[in-house]
């Protein structure tokens, strides 16, 4: 299997989308929360994705693809994480 997928998740494509929204539209909170745990989901993949690397396990050469896409990803998640502020318990009713 390719790890690649795993650095470069199709998550991404309905990060964007989620995390717009939950930047800019009123009443976001569960885009918001949607937002980051899809980021920090990306963020766990990518860096399990390393450390399988690491390990003799495969060689598969990816050193380029990992050196552009972990801190991406991981500034992704973190980005979104700091910026939104904490998340509120959704209102009653």
């Amino acid at each position: 299997w390719n790890v690649n997928l795993f650095h470069l998740s199709p998550g991404g494509i309905l990060l964007v989308p989620t995390s717009l929204y939950a930047l800019f539209a009123p009443g976001r909170g569960k885009a918001e929360a949607a937002a980051r745990r899809l980021a920090v989901a990306i963020a766990a993949l990518s860096v399990t994705a390393a450390l399988v690397e690491a390990t003799p396990l495969l060689d598969q050469g990816n050193g380029e693809v990992l050196a552009i896409a972990l801190p991406v990803n991981l500034a992704v998640a973190w980005a979104l994480r700091s910026s939104m502020g904490p998340i509120s318990p959704p209102p009653p009713g």
